[in-house]
This record gives structure tokens, sequence and C-alpha cells, in this order.
């Protein structure tokens, strides 16, 4: 990085050198027409070029410093919004600039503005991304550039303004009954339930974020001077960890959003859910609720990215996974012999498998008799097609 910073600065220096050298050559060479010619033509051309030669010189030795504030209108983002940037730049000398074109270097789609400032020392640039995408996004520097009438003098500096932003993925508030149903199935009678059972109270305990309003006991706060919330007793539940395939995929997008749109469902519904990525890095977060919690899984499923062909067939390395006793959600786009038999694996621990598919039409010959092989072995599987989740629809079941 100092190598390329360094080139790019020899370079600069060589640009401007140049530049400047032709400004004092054809200086030169005009004013020595316009003595041995003589005459009112050539020194009307030598007169006519002068003030643009003057400017060049003026332009190269005149400090091109800024200073540069960005705002970006939303601090929470979600996948497909749009932000709005604004980008004000200060510079301490009036000089008069002809021109001046503005870039902001970001990983997503920069922004280009030319403007005319003359003697304005404060410049305001306003433009809008839309479409924003899911992740981790950096802005890193915002680049002026400038020059003479002709062009032959540059000048362009860089000035360093890092700046993050995050993008949650995308929502949907439909996934709410898919996500009821992938979790009742299973071997038990018994309907999922991923919320406290609030009619047997448990004792009281001090009030912590996530907790709800209704459940404050307002008794003991005025007794204890401290804030106080009922515990309830938890029905036995399968508070599912969610395994994201990290494999390469085009549904890998809505893979996250699924993942993200069913914690959301079930923890602002009282329950509790944890995440795992495989793959080379590896990333665990364990099954916990809250809204803190909801924020963690979402920043992980803001940043994650596919980063290999076969994530799901070294899956069961991790110990945290095999001791999960909960419901197992594999969240994926194809399912292989591999990941079925390593799946298989949960399935005979008495764990609740069901392995979600986010596919964009039925299931190949070949897929649907690893499916009823699957079922065969204890392991559901649910299709969720990419159109329905377009549209707010749920996949068809598998029975």
């Amino acid at each position: 990085m100092e190598a390329r910073r360094s080139r790019a600065s020899i370079i600069e220096t060589l640009k401007r050198f140049s530049g400047f050298s032709v400004n004092i050559l054809l200086l030169a060479l005009t004013f020595s027409y316009a003595m041995f010619q003589g005459g009112f033509v050539s020194w009307f051309l030598f007169f006519s070029f002068l003030p643009v030669a003057v400017y060049s010189l003026l332009l190269n030795a005149f400090p091109f410093i800024f200073d540069v504030k960005r705002n970006i209108s939303s601090e929470r983002l979600y996948a497909g919004n749009s932000v709005d940037i604004t980008i004000t730049a200060t510079r301490k000398f009036p000089f008069p600039l002809l021109f001046l074109v503005v870039e902001d270097k970001a990983s997503i789609k920069g922004h280009k503005h030319m403007l005319f400032p003359g003697f304005k020392r404060r410049l305001t640039i306003h433009y809008e991304i839309s479409q924003v995408p899911r992740g981790e996004h950096i802005f890193q520097s915002v680049r002026f550039k400038t020059g003479d009438l002709f062009g032959f003098l540059e000048k362009e500096t860089f000035v360093s303004a890092p700046q993050t932003i995050l993008v949650y993925p995308k929502m949907d508030s439909f996934i709410h009954e898919p996500v009821r149903r992938v979790l009742e199935r299973g071997t038990g009678a018994a309907k999922f339930q991923y919320h406290k059972d609030t009619s047997h109270i448990a004792g009281i305990r001090e009030y912590q974020p996530g907790d709800r309003f209704s459940w404050i006991d307002w008794k003991a706060t005025a007794r204890t001077n401290d804030l106080m919330t009922k515990d309830f007793e938890v029905k036995s539940s399968n508070d599912p960890l969610f395994v994201l395939d990290r494999s390469f995929s085009v549904h890998f997008e809505k893979m996250v959003e699924f993942a993200a749109s069913a914690a959301k469902s079930i923890l602002e519904s009282g329950g509790q859910a944890g995440l795992y990525f495989p793959g080379r890095e590896k990333a665990y977060l364990p099954v916990n609720g809250g809204e803190r919690h909801l924020l963690k899984i979402l920043y992980m499923l803001a940043k994650v990215q596919p980063e290999s062909e076969n994530a799901m067939e070294d899956l069961f390395e991790e110990t945290r996974l095999l001791q999960h006793g909960g419901s197992v959600i594999f969240i994926s786009a194809s399912l292989t012999k591999p990941f079925l038999e390593q799946a298989e694996v949960l399935a005979k621990r008495k764990r609740n498998v069901v392995v979600v598919l986010v596919q964009e039409k039925a299931e190949s010959p070949k897929e649907k008799m690893l499916i009823q092989e699957a079922l065969q072995r204890g392991v559901f599987i649910e299709r969720l097609y990419d159109r329905h989740i377009q549209t707010g629809v749920s996949g068809a079941k598998e029975a």
C-alpha cells in the first residue's frame, strides 16, 4: 500500500513538473516570437497567453488543501434502502478555481461531481445511493482535481475520510408462519412454543434489556427502588440454532434474508435462537434472546459472505454444534449426499433437524431421491422457492 502511494506521488509530481515546463516553454516561445517578429499580431498573441500562463503558475504554487466532512443520512440501513450522502469540503485559501472535480471513493457505487467554485471556500455536494446491497461498505477518501484552461496543468489531491456503513439484510414479515411450520417439524406431537409461559410466575429479578414493559413488577420496583420484572416459567422448547451454508450460490442473499427474518420473528416473540457459520472462518453465536442478541445476529448476517464450494460437508468438526440440545435448522440452496450423512448424525442424537432449501424451481430427480432419503433418516425438508420469497408466499411443504 505504501509503495503504491509512493508511486502515485511520484507520478503526480512528474505531471505537475511537465505542466509547469510546458507553460514556461510556451510563454518563452510567444515572447521570443513577439520580440523577433514584432507587430500587433505577435504581441497580441503573447499578451493573450500571458494571463493563462500566470494563472497556471499560480495554480501550481497554490496549496491544494481541503477539510472534508461526510454525513450519512441513516446509521441503520437494510438491503434495498436508499442512503443520502452529503460531503462538505472547506478550503482555507479562496484561490479562484475554473472547475473542480470531486469524487467520493467507496467500496460501493461512488460518485463523481463537477463544480465551478470560483472563489468559494465552502463547497457542498449531495448525492444518493439507491438499492444499497447488504454488507459492510467502506468510504475511503475524497478526490479533488482541477486544472488550467487548456489542460496543460492538472492538480489533484486525495483527502482521507474513512467511514463505514453496515447494511443489514432485508427482512420480510411473511416469514413468521413458515418459521413456525419449520420449527414444528420433528418427532414431538406438541407444537413448538417459542415464548414464555406468562401464566406461571417463577420469581422476580432485575430488569434486563429486551424484557417487555408488561412484565415489570411495579410493587417490587417501588419496594427496592430498582426496576424489577417478573420471571416466568419457560416451557420446554426447541430453541433453534440456524446454520447458514456459506457455499457459493445465486440464492445466497435469499438464504441470508430467511435467516434474518426467522431470527427476528422468533426473538421478537420472546423466544431464543443462535447462529453458526461453517467454513474456513467459522463463526458461532450461542442461543440467547433479547434485543441485543438480535442485533448481534443481524450484525453477523450483515457481514457474512460465501467462501467455499462445499462448506456444509465438514460440518460436525465443531463440537459446539453437537452439544446444542435444541432444534438445528440448516439453510442451504442444495442437498448433497455428504451433507445429508452429517445431518443424520444430529438426527440420531434425537435432535429436531430441518433443512430449509431456498431454490428457484422444483427439485431435480436426483435431489428428489435425496429428499426421500432424508425423510427416512429423520431429517425434515422445507422448501422455500426464491420467487415465493420475493412475493411473500411461503414455499411448499415436503410431506
